[in-house]
Formats: C-alpha cells, structure tokens, sequence
C-alpha cells in the first residue's frame, strides 16, 4: 500500500561504540568472589548502569552484548536481568555446566513468552562462551512458578537446603508470582509486580560486596527514572531506584526508535498519495507479546477524505501518542509484530470524542 523508510534506519541503533565509551565507568574494576557477600546500603554501592529494551530483538541484544562485554573487561560481574530469581540462579548452574541441557529447559519454560526466541538463546550463550564469570541476577516476580521454579526447588531440596537462605529467596519468588497472577486486576497486578520488582532489586545488590558496580538489562518501561510504568499505576522501577540510589543509578534506553532521516514521506492511502509527518516510535513489547514496536504518523490534510469513513470499533486515547492531538487530523500507525518483524498498519481519526472519560482518537477502515 506504501512504503516508508523507518526501519531502514534501524541500523542507526548500532551505535554501540558510542555507548561503550561511557558504560560501566572509565576505570576497571577486579572482580569480586562471587559467593563473597556483604549486606551494604545504598551510600556503599558502586554504579548501577540500566539499559532499557524491547525484548528479543537482534538488533538490542547485540548493542547489549557489546555493553556487557566492556563492563566484564573493567571488572563488573553481575548482570541483573529481568528474570524471576530461580531462572537466573539456574542460568549461573548452567554457566558452570558442560552442556545445554539447563538452559534449554529453562527456553522451553519460556515458551509462550517473548523470550523463547532463538536469538535469547544466542545471546546467553555468547556470555557463557566469551564472559565466562558472568553471574545472573534475576530481580523478577515469579514467572513461570509452576515450571522454572518448582523444578528449582526441587533442585535445593535434593541438595539439603530446604532450611537455606538460598530456598527461602527462591521461595519468596514463587509467592510473588503466584500473588501476580493470581490477581485478576490489571492495574493491581502491574503496581505488584513493579514494586515488587524495586525491592527484589534492592535486596540483591545489598547482599553483593561494598562497592560493587553492576549492569541491568530491563524493559525499556520498567527504566526509565522520570516516568510511571507504562500502566501509569505506578513510579517505574527505575523513578523509584533513582529516588533511593540518587546519581549512582545509569538510565539508558537502548529501545528509542530513531528519527528516519527524513522524517516527511509519501504514504498512498486508498489510492491517494498524502506527506506523512514522522511523529515518533516506542517499545511495545512491555504491553504486548504480538508486538514489538509501534512507531506513528500524521497524514497531513486527510481528515476530509476519512471523516465518513467506516469505524472498526477501535480507540487509541490521545495519551498514547507522541506529541499534542489536535480534532481534525488523521494518523497512521505502523505496528512490527514480533513473531515475523512484518508491519500491520492501522488507522486512526481524532474527531473530537472521549472514550472512558478520556479524549481519544477512533481507529476506522481506509478502503470502507
């Protein structure tokens, strides 16, 4: 139907040399013990270095892998990842075992999430194989409970450590995540798990040596210090971290979709050619498993040619958008699926409505 060059562009987020330059200090750092740990408060901390992401996606998780490949050169050995506890602790056995036989019980756990992808299973394995001290540290409520963590603990219990502090944390996981989903509230559910998600995470690095500095690969939701989570019910886990760690916490969001170089184009909508003003593009994964993008733009001058046009029962409150919404006007908004990385296209009108008290735009059918 038309063609724009947004993800052309997408090799402009390889701009990993720039990012290496900064990550993780200038100084390097010797690696600490790992089973060394020292119960420090947040003034006793090294730097915490988080980068935010759309999961899944080959090109984020090479800029990740060249980020974590340069703190482990300057020392840094805890990579905090958004994973329950258990999943990371069977991901550090599996860093000391001989074959793949952990990891990929662990992948087949994922099955149904965004993390069952190949190029997950690339990304660990290129850590294993040229990070080799790297420790996994998994700050998540209890996903795959049922699965990952019950096996886990039957693990601990076939080594003596019922009675462990290594059992009761793996534990204290499977209640958050039996607590999550649990809860039939959306709203409730997503402030759970994001404050649940801060303390874990702060309960972690106290328990790691005096001065320890660390990377974290998240959500790009979950890290961004100015911002609620994407729910909007509450601070995102980095606002909160940055509120307790001050300017020892790092953001960085590696998931920012760049401008395209030209931010006009010629988009033909039913048959019609109109300038299409580049408006700008988010991660979607955090809200959604079908997609990992979506990226928007403005059809100048079409609102006349659509104004009668069709609804499909579809609204997108103007909260959604980049930018002020003004009635009259006509967007396009590209969504990349994540399972096969082809576009879907949908339609949107602001005709000066509200839906749930909110003011929205109308998704219609640009052939009906």
């Amino acid at each position: 139907m038309k063609y724009n060059k947004l993800y052309h562009m997408v090799a402009a987020l390889l701009v990993v040399m720039l990012l290496v330059l900064t990550a993780c200090g200038s100084e390097p750092r010797q690696p600490q013990t790992p089973n060394e740990t020292t119960v420090t408060g947040p003034e006793e901390i090294g730097e915490i270095y988080l980068y935010g992401e759309y999961h899944a996606n080959e090109h984020l998780l090479q800029k990740e892998l060249a980020l974590w490949k340069d703190c482990y050169a300057r020392g840094v050995r805890y990579l905090f990842v958004e994973l329950p506890y258990y999943t990371a602790q069977y991901l550090n056995l599996w860093m000391q075992a001989e074959d793949d036989t952990i990891l990929l019980e662990v992948y087949e756990d994922w099955n149904g999430s965004l993390s069952y992808n190949e190029l997950v299973l690339d990304f660990y394995r290129s850590i294993k194989a040229d990070c080799p001290e790297t420790i996994f540290v998994g700050t998540d409520i209890g996903h795959q409970y049922d699965t990952t963590g019950t096996r886990y603990e039957s693990y601990l219990r076939a080594e003596d450590q019922l009675n462990s502090e290594e059992y009761k944390r793996a534990d204290t996981c499977v209640t958050q995540g039996r607590h999550f989903y649990g809860e039939r509230d959306e709203e409730k559910q997503d402030t759970y798990r994001e404050n649940a998600m801060v303390e874990n995470f702060i309960a972690a690095v106290e328990r790691l040596p005096a001065g320890t500095d660390i990377m974290g690969i998240y959500g790009a939701a979950h890290t961004d210090p100015t911002a609620l989570f994407w729910g909007g019910t509450a601070d995102s886990m980095a606002k909160q971290l940055a509120a307790y760690y001050g300017d020892k916490l790092h953001c960085t969001d590696l998931s920012e979709l760049p401008a395209p170089t030209v931010t006009e184009e010629d988009f033909i909508v039913a048959g019609k050619h109109y300038t299409a003003t580049w408006l700008g593009g988010e991660d979607a994964s955090v809200w959604s498993q079908q997609y990992q993008s979506r990226t928007f733009w403005r059809l100048e001058g079409a609102y006349a040619d659509f104004a009668d046009a069709a609804l499909t029962g579809d609204v997108l409150p103007y909260n959604n958008y980049p930018g002020e919404i003004e009635t009259g006007q006509v967007f396009a908004i590209e969504m990349i699926r994540s399972d096969t990385g082809a576009s879907e296209w949908f339609y949107y009108r602001s005709d000066g409505t509200t839906w749930n008290g909110l003011p929205t735009t109308v998704g219609f059918d640009p052939e009906a």
